[in-house]
């Protein structure tokens, strides 16, 4: 996976974050797919950043997903996070959508290349709006690929509640797995 990080990283001249060694990369069976990722993963610039995607990161997203992995009994190794956009953008989740929209489609792009990545793949969890748009956007383009795996739309990582039930998550299964 962190082939693909490189080969963004040469293109586009972008700060992507690797994807760190505690997920399972190639062996993964779960794919948590978000919009960008976080400052908390950027360590260019002076920045205080990990520069993996990771759950171990400094950061309320980071935290709040190992907590509901560990409540769903979901090892690391077992999972691999990725985002939309794969690199940092400052603000883009304040944004409108209409400014956002151009970083996540020429981000969205590299999906299927990860994709083809995740032999092991069976559930896809969607978390926010975006996310979820980019993985719509990438269904209906391989509905035959995209038919494999339960997508799952979650809300964004830093708003769920783990504790008890929250009114700001959704779940709805998208898609049936056919393996």
């Amino acid at each position: 996976m962190n082939d693909l990080v490189d080969d963004i990283r040469d293109t586009y001249s972008e700060f992507v974050p690797y994807v760190s060694p505690e997920f399972g990369g190639r062996r993964a069976r779960v794919l948590f797919l978000l919009a960008s990722p976080g400052i908390m993963t950027n360590d260019e610039d002076d920045n205080a950043g990990s520069g993996f995607l990771s759950v171990e990161n400094t950061d309320v997203a980071a935290r709040r997903l190992a907590e509901a992995m560990e409540e769903a009994g979901l090892g690391a190794d077992d999972c691999v996070g990725w985002n939309v956009c794969p690199w940092y953008v400052k603000g883009l989740s304040t944004m409108k959508v209409a400014e956002r929209r151009p970083y996540l489609l020429r981000g969205s792009q590299f999906l299927t290349a990860l994709i083809v990545r995740l032999p092991e793949l069976r559930v896809v969890f969607t978390f926010g709006e975006d996310a979820s748009e980019a993985w719509d956007l990438f269904a209906a383009t391989f509905k035959g690929t995209a038919a494999h795996w339960r997508n799952f739309i979650i809300a964004v990582p830093d708003q769920v509640a783990i504790e008890g039930v929250s009114n700001s998550t959704r779940y709805g299964v998208v898609n049936s797995p056919k393996r």
